[in-house]
């Protein structure tokens, strides 16, 4: 078992320590908060000139999930799954009836998809699965390689639009697939009706699921059900934190330094990366000071010119 050591005085590298974590825990709120709505959501104070570039922060996903990570998320999960198994949704058009995941930054939407992706069930009901990054940037061609490669396991060398899009409906023609798209930023219905005409070609009971910050990038797709993630519950948030915090040996932390941790929590709203990231940071210091000076930084509060809108 991990021992936890608390000191109950300061040392020398406190300060130092101090003004590093507050500063790296102002980078992961404001990593975490791209947008402004979210922001105020969050209760969180924006730093002016500080807003980076989103396509320097965003990364590209994969499928791959870590259970062990994951908490919180069962109900949500097998809503997705049930409806992406269901014969709901299925249209005389040939749509593909579209299933989508909006939160804003934070909060766990590709975590869900993961969750919902590698699951049994959805693994034995689809012949084909399909995951893509689609990222803020809409990439047409790029987009249409990367979901052909996924389907075939192939490195794809067709540029030409028409062709990528007669190459996709070749590879998807009748058969049952799941497409996820995490990620969406577009709201340009053209972008999708370009897309949607060749993935026409799968069989019945073919779905596509996405990501997205955005209620209308999900609407112009004619997602349906329509799930808007919540924040993770009390006790869940502190199971997460207490994973990375204390690396799982809660009975080892003193009684303040709970304490402590259950407040820092609560200041993080249910916003799982928050939660994770917070814990992570902290665990490498155990000096209940330290974990004090952070739960009292006005790093949380918002301006007031914030605070009134």
């Amino acid at each position: 078992m991990r021992e936890v050591n608390h000191t109950n005085g300061p040392s020398a590298l406190d300060a130092p320590f101090q003004h590093d974590l507050l500063r790296r825990i102002k980078m992961v709120m404001e990593r975490s908060d791209e947008i402004n709505k979210d922001r105020v959501t969050l209760c969180l104070r924006e730093e002016e000139g500080v807003r980076r570039a989103e396509t320097n922060i965003r990364r590209s996903t994969s499928s791959l999930a870590d259970l062990s990570e994951i908490y919180g998320r069962e109900d949500d999960k097998n809503r997705i799954v049930n409806a992406l198994l269901s014969a709901d949704g299925e249209s005389d058009n040939h749509a593909i009836p579209v299933v989508s995941i909006v939160a804003m930054g934070g909060m766990g939407k590709t975590t869900l998809a993961k969750l919902v992706y590698n699951d049994k069930r959805v693994e034995q009901h689809f012949q084909v699965r399909s995951w893509v990054w689609v990222s803020e940037v809409y990439d047409e061609i790029r987009l249409t390689r990367a979901i052909i490669e996924s389907v075939t396991d192939q490195i794809c060398n067709l540029r030409n639009p028409d062709e990528l899009q007669d190459e996709l409906s070749r590879v998807l023609s009748g058969k049952r697939f799941l497409l996820v798209l995490d990620d969406i930023w577009n709201e340009d219905p053209i972008h999708w009706e370009t897309l949607q005409a060749s993935l026409i070609s799968g069989a019945k009971g073919s779905r596509v699921m996405i990501t997205t910050r955005y209620e209308n990038a999900a609407s112009i797709m004619g997602a349906q059900p329509f799930l808007r993630l919540g924040g993770l519950g009390r006790s869940d948030c502190w199971a997460l934190f207490c994973r990375h915090a204390f690396y799982g040996y809660q009975a080892a932390a003193s009684p303040s330094l709970i304490a402590i941790g259950w407040k820092i929590v609560e200041k993080c709203k249910g916003v799982p990366l928050m939660v994770k990231t917070l814990g992570g940071l902290l665990s490498s210091e155990t000096s209940e000071e330290n974990w004090d000076e952070i739960l009292t930084s006005d790093v949380w509060d918002l301006d007031e010119g914030e605070r009134a809108s």
